[in-house]
């Protein structure tokens, strides 16, 4: 831990502490929304009529939520809810069918957030790179 922030775990440092993956876990959330409500309250202020958001993400060829980000209470921050989409097409750790089911559900948990459409911010219809 660092200036009030818990550092995440690094192949440049420590992947296997215990202790720190808990503390990222437990803390993550709670750093992301400060740093979301500190980026956001000048511009608030301003123009408290333009609506905010931030990229939301799901990992892994899997579009799994990240463990231990509470994306439920990071969304009670932001005024509408976007997502960075790159399905890993063509992976071998499942079939096209289960992928696609994969990345239905994740927008679907996406949706679920606000109860009102979202905005995919970043797409790709194949693998990148």
């Amino acid at each position: 831990m660092t200036g009030g922030q818990v550092n995440p775990p690094s192949p440049l440092s420590e992947m296997g502490n215990k202790g720190m993956n808990l503390d990222w876990k437990r803390f993550i959330t709670d750093q992301t929304i400060s740093f979301i409500d500190n980026e956001t309250a000048p511009l608030k202020k301003i123009t408290p009529n333009i609506p905010v958001t931030t990229n939301m993400m799901a990992g892994n060829p899997l579009m799994d939520p990240f463990a231990g980000f509470d994306y439920q209470k990071v969304a009670r921050h932001l005024d509408f809810i976007s997502w960075d989409s790159y399905p890993a097409w063509g992976n071998d750790s499942q079939t096209t069918e289960e992928l696609g089911r994969n990345v239905g559900l994740i927008h679907d948990f996406f949706r679920s957030l606000k109860h009102q459409n979202f905005l995919v911010m970043e797409n790709t219809p194949s693998r990148v790179n």
